[in-house]
């Protein structure tokens, strides 16, 4: 699990920094989406209970569409992976998701 979540981060801190556009190839085109989501609740003289946690989400959406004369060729990537940490308690997995979708057309 840890060696996911910090190939996970490292995907994402290369996608934070700046990079020049690579040469467009013919009829192709590319884009993604990423996020990094951290969340920590604290319950301090609380009366009604509650634990305290730390959570984090990391997401990924990637695109690679194709279109050139007749043809259309849409793929899709969406990868999620999250996890939670309660007090007391080792991290656990919260939430997965791969989901590959690929569309292919071709106008007659």
């Amino acid at each position: 699990m840890k060696k996911a979540l910090t190939i996970l981060f490292a995907l994402f801190i290369g996608s934070v920094f700046a990079q020049d556009d690579p040469p467009p190839l013919d009829g192709w085109k590319f884009s993604s989406l990423t996020s990094l989501n951290l969340n920590q609740s604290m319950f301090s003289n609380w009366s009604s209970g509650g634990d305290n946690t730390l959570a984090a989400t990391a997401i990924a959406k990637l695109y690679l569409d194709h279109q050139k004369n007749k043809v259309r060729w849409n793929n899709s990537l969406n990868m999620m992976l999250g996890g939670i940490k309660k007090k007391g308690d080792d991290f656990e997995k919260s939430e997965d998701l791969i989901d590959f979708n690929s569309i292919f057309g071709y106008e007659a």
